[in-house]
Parts: structure tokens; sequence; C-alpha cells
């Protein structure tokens, strides 16, 4: 390990110790590609209980793999006070359906997030939308959703039906008012899953924007 990455490592603990610290912004930057599994985890698990808000910058971080998706859903559902997350995930090639899944199932049990952004999602087809969907759909108390999908490589296909799922999802979710879709690499989205989500938002009295890339 890097020095640098070592300095890291050893912050949580640090931060801990701040019974006052509510927010935390961190980026891994580009001398983290060797960021694996065990390292982030070793950095999410000492996490200050008291965080109401999350942004990491996972981006470039080549060797996170489902584990890495599966903790974070874990941690971050385990945090009593956490309002809202946020993700950048650009460059991770390496967790699936199963990690996001599981993720999914980890944050439905964050009793306060409203708010959740997801920036970079590469690796999902429709099944694992599907499997996605089901865990968010159990955060009912979210008020802002953010979810791009733009960064989709060329073999992951994600569809009406995916779209359909992530409507289904969206429909129960009675609190929200803002949400933001893209799906820029998706070019399987015909009028089906356009009318499902304007289905789903019809439903949803308190929305007040929505930002949709297709």
């Amino acid at each position: 390990l890097s020095r640098k990455k070592v300095q890291a490592m050893r912050l949580p603990a640090i931060l801990k110790a701040d019974t006052k610290l509510t927010d935390l912004n961190f980026t891994f930057g580009s001398s983290y590609k060797r960021l694996d599994d065990d390292s982030l985890h070793q950095f999410i698990s000492n996490l200050p209980l008291k965080l109401q808000r999350v942004s990491l910058d996972l981006s470039g971080s080549r060797k996170l793999t489902d584990a890495s998706a599966k903790n974070l859903g874990i941690v971050m559902g385990d945090l009593p006070e956490l309002e809202a997350l946020s993700l950048e995930l650009f460059g991770i090639d390496y967790i699936g359906n199963s990690g996001w899944n599981d993720f999914a199932i980890g944050l439905s049990k964050a009793p306060c997030l409203r708010a959740l952004t997801l920036n970079g999602i590469a690796t999902i087809d429709n099944e694992g939308l599907k499997a996605f969907t089901l865990g968010l759909s159990k955060t009912k108390r979210l008020q802002n959703l953010s979810l791009d999908f733009g960064s989709l490589s060329d073999d992951q296909t994600v569809g009406d039906e995916g779209v359909h799922h992530l409507a289904e999802a969206i429909a129960p979710m009675k609190q929200l008012k803002r949400v933001a879709l893209s799906f820029d690499r998706c070019r399987t989205i015909g009028d089906a899953g356009v009318k499902d989500l304007a289905a789903s938002f019809a439903q949803l009295h308190l929305l007040q924007h929505i930002s949709l890339n297709l």
C-alpha cells in the first residue's frame, strides 16, 4: 500500500472519535486504482455513526467487486442518522447484478435516508435492475432519487423490461420530490418503458422535478 493509502485507511478511526461529525465527502482519486474489497471495507466499517450525509467518489477503483457493493449497503444501512448518500462509480466494472441487489437490500434498512445518488452504474441488466429495485422499493422515505446508468458497457442491456421494474419500485415512494434518471447508452428502451415511468410519476403527488435522459 502507498503511504497515502495507509493514511486514508486510518482516517475513519480518527473521524469516529469526532462525535459532532455529520458530513463526509471523500474522493479516492487516481492514486486509489488499487483499492480492493478488503481495503474499502476497512475504510467504511469504522465510519462515525452520527453521519448524516456521505459522499464517496470510488471512480476508477477497478478491483471492487460485488462484495464491496454488499458491504456498502450493509454499512450505510446501519448508519442510524444517514439522510443522504452519493456514490460516484465510473470505471468500476466488476460490481454486477448480485452486488447491486445486496447493496439495495442493505441500504433499505437506513431509517432516515432521504436522498440517494448513484452515478456511473456500469454493469447491470434487466434481471439485475429487477433485483436492485426490489430492495430499493423498501426505501419509502426517499425524497430525492438520482440514478445514472449512462456508463453501461456494450454487453450490458437495460431495456423496457428493466425500466418497468424500476417504475414499479418508484411508484410506492410517495415522498419523492425529485427524480433524475439517465439511460444514455440504453438503446433498447422504447415507448413502453417511457409509458411505465410516466404512469409511475403520475402516482407521486409530491413530485416537483423530473429529469429523464434517454
